[in-house]
């Protein structure tokens, strides 16, 4: 459930929209604490690396690593991201 929100949060900042090509999946994914019912949940997203490929002409590699915290400051979920985002034209 936290990777949901974790994912819903990141669509609506409004960065991956029309951007994404593919989602490539994750590295690692740690949930180190439960969400309850009434939680205020925050995200920080950082692009930890991006890359040109030399197969892809229109896209490159994006990382973006994730940390989600409750209301208490307690991580409650951290992982990675890697997609494939389109080139600026």
């Amino acid at each position: 459930m936290t990777f949901i929100v974790a994912t819903g949060l990141f669509q609506r900042t409004g960065i991956v929209e029309r951007t994404v090509v593919a989602f490539l999946g994750m590295n690692y994914m740690d949930v180190p604490n439960p969400v309850f019912i009434g939680d205020t949940l925050s995200a920080v997203y950082e692009c930890a690396e991006k890359r040109e490929l030399d197969s892809r002409d229109d896209a490159g590699y994006v990382e973006i690593d994730t940390r989600m915290t409750n209301q208490d400051d307690e991580s409650v979920f951290e992982g990675d991201m890697k997609f494939l985002f389109k080139r600026r034209e």
